[in-house]
């Protein structure tokens, strides 16, 4: 685990690290015996359920060939990827196929927000 893990620890770098922490009673200084580290990434991939995609009727047609390809690329995973569609008022929640699985990595979040907008990318844990 050490090596793997001290990779990990980069200056500026979250982590999420599971162990036990403890005060030193001469010192009053707090330790943590590590025994999981994760980074971000890790853990979100991990734990994502579902990957949602807001998209309006206006801006489908042409966002089809872009989704193929940015999904496709990031495909197999194990995130299921829906897309919430909205037109005149009315929604609803497409669930892609279980072939559109996808690895949430920030490489893919990056590439939706950029080409949808931050706001019509989610995660559901």
């Amino acid at each position: 685990m050490l090596e793997t893990s001290l990779e990990k620890l980069v200056e500026d770098r979250i982590v999420i690290v599971e162990g036990e922490c403890k005060v030193d009673d001469m010192s009053s200084e707090h330790t943590v015996n590590a025994q999981k580290i994760w980074s971000i990434g890790e853990l979100r991939q991990q734990m994502a359920r579902g990957l949602v995609l807001q998209i309006n009727a206006a801006s489908c047609g042409s966002l089809l060939p872009f989704l193929q390809t940015a999904l496709g690329d990031f495909a197999p995973g194990e995130c299921a990827v829906a897309i919430q569609y909205e037109r005149d008022g009315a929604s609803a929640r497409l669930k892609l196929a279980d072939d559109w699985r996808v690895k949430v990595s920030d490489q893919l979040l990056e590439q939706l927000q950029s080409r949808l907008g931050e706001d019509a990318v989610s995660i559901e844990y």
